[in-house]
């Protein structure tokens, strides 16, 4: 196959993969973690409603001041300007913001297998496990953030190796520097499946200022150049990092809704607890997930041949893929609980599957094939049976409005009330499915909020003009903070009261 007919049919295969992930984006956000769609949904709304603004922006679930900030929203701003600029909903825009952002950390993933990969094959079977893996089919799709903060991270080793291999490249460092930023403040818990590659090209660096010296100035002058820009790279983005966190711990902490949110107060939930990594059945269940999301079935050979060809082959990229791989371990162990609770959490470590996969691809049929033709087929049959085995893949595309209760009761609400009334909502976690879909502000009945004492409770959302409750409690206990309360509408399990002195 000549040079350019493999190129264009590997053009052709990103297309379709596009082709198949464009279709019914304009569809409700509720095929799986609906409360984290509906949390980025909200804030793209606010941001439409009332200005895109980065630093005080709104996702008001959590009553006045609307507040609660967890990221820096470049994903939420990027999605508001594609609004904006005549998207057909907001959801279809977030759907669609999150399929560019993955599409880029495509690119991204495949220049730097390009940097390492001697043989092109190698990089174009990784890309094309990438996407065609129904996990990053199904979640590329959502109204996540994850893949923004993917890109971001793999732009981040992509420039700071630029920097490592061509020496006073200061434009490869400014990048690395400003995608450090927007890796760290877009989702800090991805960052890390670079550490150790990071580290390796650190140690390279290093390295090669000793080797390449001719005198011990000169050697301390190269280490002292290499440290100060590892420095900017490094440091300068967890600064700006630590900075955001304080500024958003201090808008959470002064609200009794947000309070229990600071960052203090979730690191059991973020990173789990020494026994719990300790117990087999705790990674079982991680493990197991990873095998079902990324090699389901008999698939899991290419993986471990992946590993193997790494551990064993002396061809160029050994070194990427070990560092990769111990990266994405690095970062499920740091954020064990995280990673035990939550299925959107692999999005992060999906650039490492791929890896292994496509390399697993690579070694078993296109290295191990001598036939040109075959040396395509077979991968391709294999990556169709591969997109065949995605039973994640039976919900999404067969979503509707009418058949969703978020979007339904949603509306109700909507009915129910005016723009500038305040619901309160009962029984449904923290998800603010119900609220964006009505299009309103209001406060979730959860967390901090609902263990203040009664005494200062009822006070409290008096002085914030709530005037709603939805409820799937009969009676709902915060109506009896009013003197007056009416039934107005129900929708499905769920009442929709007006309360009143």
């Amino acid at each position: 196959m000549t040079f350019w007919t493999s190129r264009a049919l590997l053009g052709a295969l990103l297309v379709a993969s596009l082709a198949v992930r464009a279709r019914h984006l304009a569809t409700p956000l509720v095929e799986e973690h609906p409360f984290r769609q509906a949390q980025t949904a909200i804030t793209v709304w606010a941001m439409v409603d009332n200005g895109i603004r980065l630093f005080n922006y709104e996702t008001p679930i959590f009553g006045p001041p609307w507040q609660v900030p967890f990221e820096f929203p470049i994903f939420q701003a990027a999605a508001a300007l594609l609004v904006k600029a005549g998207a057909e909903s907001i959801d279809a825009a977030c759907r669609a913001t999150n399929l560019f952002f993955f599409y880029l950390s495509a690119g991204f993933l495949y220049a730097l297998c390009r940097r390492h990969f001697e043989e092109w094959a190698a990089s174009a079977c990784i890309l094309m496990a990438y996407v065609w893996m129904p996990f990053t089919i199904f979640w590329s799709r959502t109204a996540m953030i994850d893949y923004a903060s993917v890109t971001f991270t793999l732009a981040y080793l992509y420039y700071l190796e630029g920097w490592v291999l061509n020496r006073g490249a200061r434009l490869y460092l400014i990048a690395a520097t400003g995608f450090g930023f927007l890796s760290l403040l877009t989702k800090p818990t991805t960052t890390p499946i670079v550490a150790v590659a990071i580290g390796w090209a650190v140690v390279r660096r290093l390295g090669d200022d000793l080797r390449g010296a001719s005198t011990a100035r000169d050697r301390l002058r190269r280490v002292l150049t290499s440290g100060l820009g590892l420095g900017v790279a490094g440091l300068l983005p967890l600064m700006a990092v630590y900075a955001w966190t304080t500024f958003a711990d201090r808008v959470k902490a002064a609200s009794p809704a947000t309070s229990w949110l600071v960052s203090g107060s979730l690191g059991l939930w973020t990173y789990g607890t020494w026994e719990q990594r300790t117990q087999w059945e705790a990674w079982q269940t991680v493990w197991l997930r990873m095998w079902d999301n990324f090699a389901p079935e008999y698939f899991v050979v290419f993986p471990l041949f992946g590993l193997v060809w790494a551990m064993t082959s002396g061809r160029t990229g050994r070194s990427f893929v070990l560092t990769m791989l111990l990266g994405g371990v690095l970062t499920q162990a740091t954020f064990f609980n995280l990673y035990f609770l939550h299925t959107y959490y692999q999005m992060a470590i999906s650039p490492t599957a791929a890896i292994l996969v496509g390399v697993g691809l690579y070694a078993l049929c296109v290295e191990s094939v001598h036939n040109q033709i075959a040396r395509w087929v077979i991968p391709l049959l294999l990556l169709r049976i591969l997109y065949g085995q995605g039973s994640i893949l039976a919900a999404p595309f067969g979503l509707t409005y009418e058949g969703a209760p978020a979007y339904r009761i949603g509306k109700v609400l909507q009915e129910a009330t005016t723009p500038d009334e305040r619901v309160i909502v009962e029984g449904r976690d923290w998800s603010a499915d119900f609220l964006y879909y009505a299009r309103r502000r209001g406060l979730m009945m959860r967390g901090s909020i609902a263990d203040v004492n009664p005494a200062e409770l009822g006070p409290w959302l008096k002085a914030n003009q709530f005037t709603t409750v939805l409820s799937n409690l009969d009676p709902p206990p915060v109506v009896r903070f009013w003197n007056h309360n009416r039934l107005v509408a129900e929708a499905d399990t769920f009442r929709i009261y007006k309360v009143w002195d």
